[in-house]
């Protein structure tokens, strides 16, 4: 009775061991250290808009060094978005941080990178294959710039779609990635 009653205490502790290994393991592949900022806007049902605007804020950076600025775009999987392509409009504006001249007084800040720019995001190839990746949404990522900000960095993106119709169908959410690259 002694014997079976601690092969069952056994079978449970390695159970919970082995559960808890898995658990830990997620958690360290899922985890990203290189990716200092993500940020993904959801897209109304009824379509994005042309006029619908996307703002993203990215807030004073911790650590100086050269940085890869990447555009996320989510599309369903049930074909309702129907383009090969999406053309998109993406300003960003990065300001260094806050300088005081020598009286204290006045603050101004430096920009250090300002752009306008259209991108074609290749979403399906010639044969018709889908270039995202995914089972029931399909997330792509287009990269944008490459950076090289100094420490309290901060930026403005807006990114809107210059498609000719007014209201694109099928966009779940579109956002903005900014990961530390090594020089």
């Amino acid at each position: 009775m002694i014997n079976s009653f601690k092969k069952i205490q056994h079978l449970i502790s390695s159970r919970y061991l082995a559960g808890g290994f898995v658990i830990a393991s997620l958690a360290f592949i899922s985890c990203d250290e290189t990716l200092v900022y993500s940020e993904y806007k959801k897209i109304s049902e009824a379509g994005w808009g042309m006029r619908d605007t996307l703002e993203f804020q990215i807030d004073s950076m911790a650590e100086a060094g050269a940085y890869a600025l990447d555009l996320g775009v989510r599309t369903t999987s049930d074909k309702s978005y129907g383009f090969k392509a999406l053309q998109v409009q993406v300003e960003q504006v990065w300001l260094s941080p806050a300088l005081q001249d020598s009286i204290d007084t006045l603050q101004c800040a430096d920009v250090l990178k300002s752009s306008n720019r259209t991108m074609d995001c290749q979403m399906i190839n010639d044969r018709g294959d889908n270039l995202g990746e995914g089972i029931s949404n399909y997330q792509y990522s287009f990269p944008l710039d490459t950076l090289t900000l100094p420490v309290g960095a901060s930026g403005k993106l807006r990114v809107a779609h210059r498609m000719r119709r007014p209201q694109l169908q099928g966009i779940v959410n579109v956002g903005i990635e900014l990961r530390r690259v090594e020089e």
